[in-house]
């Protein structure tokens, strides 16, 4: 198509984006199910090393989390994590890699709090279980 010279070829594709749309509308496939629980903001340019270490260690406890791409304020990254229905947003500063910590944002409720990585999936969890306790 591109070139000047015919090149036979046969390919295939299976439409994986179809496929998950028509899931979600017939509801087979819900949507909190691929939502990330958590955005890892990245602080700032120095610290983006910190909020990778910190998104892998949720991952590893099996939250899903979700590490900002880009390099915008705090304050567009809680934005972005709102607009996507993500309540939680963590955060790894200078403070916070001090300490051994992260500061964890609920988005729901406006409450930060600067908690160790255990307790930030506990808070994730209790705050995510039906019955309201921890999960």
């Amino acid at each position: 198509m591109f070139g000047k010279r015919s090149i036979p070829a046969v390919g295939t594709s299976f439409g994986l984006e179809r496929i998950i749309t028509v899931l979600e509308e017939l509801g087979r496939l819900p949507a909190q199910a691929i939502r990330p629980e958590v955005l890892v903001a990245v602080f700032d340019a120095p610290h983006r090393g910190a909020a990778a270490a910190t998104a892998a260690g949720l991952r590893k406890l099996g939250v899903r989390a979700d590490l900002y791409a880009g390099a915008a304020k705090l304050g567009a990254q809680f934005k972005h994590a709102d607009a996507a229905g993500i309540r939680w947003v963590a955060i790894t500063g200078p403070s916070e890699v001090g300490h051994s910590t992260v500061s964890l944002k609920d988005l729901k409720t406006g409450e930060q709090i600067e908690v160790g990585l255990l307790e930030a999936v506990q808070r994730i969890r209790g705050a995510l279980a039906p019955s309201g306790g921890p999960a």
